[in-house]
């Protein structure tokens, strides 16, 4: 008799784990898939790490503000959980749940001040890493700045081209799509026209094959990290 209470047992625990297999479609499959890229631009977290489905991504390291550590491993699945976590206390600051699909690159930005007006949050893009052309580079501009009511127009200058307005009207938490333009030296600049505060980045040296986001953040009257600021990352 207890021999057949065990054999039953066994088989409804098998029965069960089948099932709960079956079932959990949204579950990531095994394996690195598709790739994030993750930035810290908060203005009140000097250090942040990632969880990917409540598990510490070792890969990621310390996000300092605005660093790039480039793109990273990422599970594909129709849900998968990303949180922006403090390191010291290990506690979620920012969380997000995201279809990946493989084969696709996406940034995660965490953003906002810690404050009731501008929590954490996490803008979430899928990124066109398509090679540009010949001669080309890819730039595309966010607009992080947490300033109530600003919204940002970016310009590109040089000698051979110009002034060239690439965007505008762009509100907090706005990622534009990649724009293709000649590789060269620009001057790039962002700011907001009814402000007239604006940040330039001179003498910047775009790349023939290359893909940059230029990120504006931080707020007006603010020091450190919380200063108006324009930053250039490189996609890699």
């Amino acid at each position: 008799m207890n021999h057949k209470i065990v054999c039953f047992a066994a088989m409804s625990l098998w029965a069960f784990a089948a099932c709960k297999k079956s079932n959990n479609t949204t579950v990531p499959v095994s394996g690195p898939a598709a790739k994030g890229l993750f930035i810290n631009a908060t203005l009140n977290e000097d250090s942040l790490r990632v969880n990917i489905n409540d598990t510490l991504q070792s890969s990621v390291g310390n996000l300092l503000f605005l660093s790039n550590g480039g793109y990273k491993n990422v599970r594909d699945g129709s849900k998968v959980k990303v949180d922006f976590i403090v390191p010291k206390t290990n506690g979620t600051i920012a969380s997000t749940t995201q279809s990946i699909i493989k084969n696709n690159y996406y940034s995660f930005f965490a953003v906002g001040e810690g404050t009731v007006a501008n929590p954490p949050s996490i803008v979430f893009v899928a990124d066109d890493m398509t090679a540009p052309g010949a001669g080309k580079a890819k730039i595309r501009f966010a607009n992080l700045s947490v300033e109530p009511g600003f919204t940002m127009t970016a310009v590109i200058d040089n000698a051979s081209s110009g002034i060239q307005k690439l965007d505008s009207n762009l509100t907090y938490k706005t990622v534009t799509p990649f724009i293709s333009i000649a590789a060269g030296t620009y001057n790039v600049t962002m700011g907001d026209p009814g402000s007239l505060k604006s940040v330039t980045l001179a003498n910047q040296s775009i790349l023939s094959g290359k893909i940059y986001t230029y990120v504006f953040t931080g707020k007006n009257g603010a020091t450190g990290n919380a200063a108006f600021s324009l930053k250039v990352l490189e996609h890699k």
